[in-house]
């Protein structure tokens, strides 16, 4: 097949596995561009499901936008998004941390004696000022401190969390 884009003819949308057009992966500046617009469309008193069509984005997006827009206007469409990318901590950060938990939850405040990840979370904010969730601070605890992280599973030592039983695992009430 040929590479080139003809004159006039419509070049085939990507299908993904679920039937539905694959959009190709955009950049910051692309998504940006595209809720400046909608912006624009809104303030120009086009509806949502217009300004979806509009764009070619789904209408769950251009809402998301829309209430965006509706609190902050076009500032809040322009600043720039949290990329999710996963907290960077310094070495020295990391030494602070692991020096923490070495000194155990009852020294860090705690009353129990076992670790939880909302725990090891905490003293990682307390100490460096960095908020982690708890994937995050999975992470951090197996790759970068290289311990263990049996924490916040069902392992001796630490503490579970309370695991509601199934309803066909009850007995019968006859």
């Amino acid at each position: 097949m040929d590479s080139e884009a003809k004159p006039g003819v419509a070049n085939p949308t990507p299908i993904g596995a679920n039937g539905c057009p694959r959009k190709a992966r955009r950049d910051a500046a692309t998504i940006r561009r595209l809720r400046v617009r909608a912006g624009t469309l809104f303030s120009e008193g086009m509806r949502q499901g217009e300004v979806a069509a509009a764009l070619g984005e789904a209408r769950a997006m251009v809402w998301r936008w829309h209430q965006i827009w509706s609190a902050r206007g076009m500032a809040g469409l322009t600043a720039p998004r949290r990329s999710g990318s996963r907290v960077k901590l310094t070495a020295a950060q990391l030494a602070a941390v692991d020096a923490a938990l070495s000194a155990g939850p009852a020294a860090n405040g705690f009353a129990v004696a076992t670790w939880s990840l909302e725990r090891v979370a905490a003293v990682i904010e307390a100490v460096t000022g960095a908020r982690c969730s708890r994937d995050t601070t999975r992470v951090v605890l197996r790759d970068r401190l290289g311990t263990p992280s049996n924490v916040g599973q069902n392992q001796p030592g630490v503490r579970a969390p309370a695991r509601r039983r199934r309803r066909f695992d009850r007995p019968a009430d006859h």
